[in-house]
């Protein structure tokens, strides 16, 4: 009942104990750019085997773990667009199961917004979560390259980069974001739509502090009320990419139809304006439009 009727308290001890983790170091967009055009081409010489050997014999390439598809940490991975996996570089007990619905560590559903980016960037596009990275078993950031093979088929492969702090403080921080949007969410049924708005929208509130703020947005794109930079309030962002062409605002559209969760991706800072990886948690706020928030390595 306290943090019921106190919302504003009840978010200074939240800032409090977000603030209060240890520094985390995300890898940054300029580290990763060498890697992903590597990545590309990966991906690009699996299409080239399937089209030329057919898939019976690229699902037992893929498959084989010395194979010419692995190289290191890298592999591919093939689904259907139903979520059905049908090779895997890495994990073959993943292969013949469907994970259209599964949901990654910190409540990303990676198949699943993979195959809506497939569907949104067929020719390609780059998505971000966390995985267990193969030979340690740990789950750390990746970012895959993912490709239409055709119209049921795609294919796909990541890079790991490690996350410095211990996966435990990542949960906390995620779970704080959390607890951040409720408290944006109570304020919102207190005091109405229009005043939330204004109040998310002003960058001298209580609900910005640092690079933490609010966003909302409606579900065909539009920005409602945004805590980083009001000037964007009105615009519509539903085709906006990250860096690396990740159609990140689609996955928050898709995320918070079904509920929500947290999508993962490269976003400039607010103080530093460096592009950096943002977890970023999502949630419906009414019929019309979802609320959000999320935290870079700092």
């Amino acid at each position: 009942m306290f943090l019921k009727t106190n919302p504003i308290l009840q978010f200074f001890l939240v800032l409090l104990a977000f603030f209060s983790l240890a520094q985390n170091t995300f890898a940054d967009a300029e580290s990763l750019g060498p890697e992903l055009q590597t990545l590309k081409a990966f991906v690009q010489s699996g299409i080239d085997y399937f089209n030329k050997n057919g898939a019976k014999k690229t699902y037992s390439e893929i498959n084989n773990p010395k194979g010419r598809f692995r190289q290191g940490e890298l592999y591919l991975f093939i689904y259907d667009i139903k979520g059905n996996c049908l090779a895997h570089g890495s994990t073959i007990s993943r292969v013949g199961k469907n994970f259209y619905t599964e949901l990654d560590k910190y409540g990303t559903p990676a198949v699943r917004l993979i195959t809506e980016l497939v569907k949104a960037k067929p020719g390609g596009g780059f998505i971000s979560y966390y995985w267990p990275e193969p030979y340690t078993n740990k789950v750390q950031i990746k970012t895959s390259y993912i490709k239409a093979i055709n119209n049921d088929l795609w294919i796909g492969s990541g890079i790991y980069k490690a996350v410095d702090v211990p996966q435990d403080q990542i949960s906390i921080k995620t779970e704080e974001i959390k607890a951040f949007i409720n408290v944006g969410i109570e304020y919102y049924r207190e005091h109405g739509a229009q005043a939330s708005y204004k109040e998310f929208s002003n960058p001298s509130s209580q609900f910005r502090r640092g690079n933490v703020y609010l966003f909302v947005m409606d579900y065909s794109g539009k920005m409602i009320a945004d805590g980083s930079n009001p000037t964007e309030n009105g615009k519509n962002f539903y085709d906006a990419v990250d860096e690396f062409g990740t159609p990140f605002v689609q996955l928050f559209v898709q995320i918070a139809k079904e509920g929500g969760g947290s999508v993962s991706y490269y976003w400039p800072e607010p103080s530093s304006k460096k592009t950096k990886l943002k977890v970023s948690y999502v949630t419906p706020l009414d019929k019309d439009t979802f609320i959000g928030s999320g935290f870079y390595g700092d």
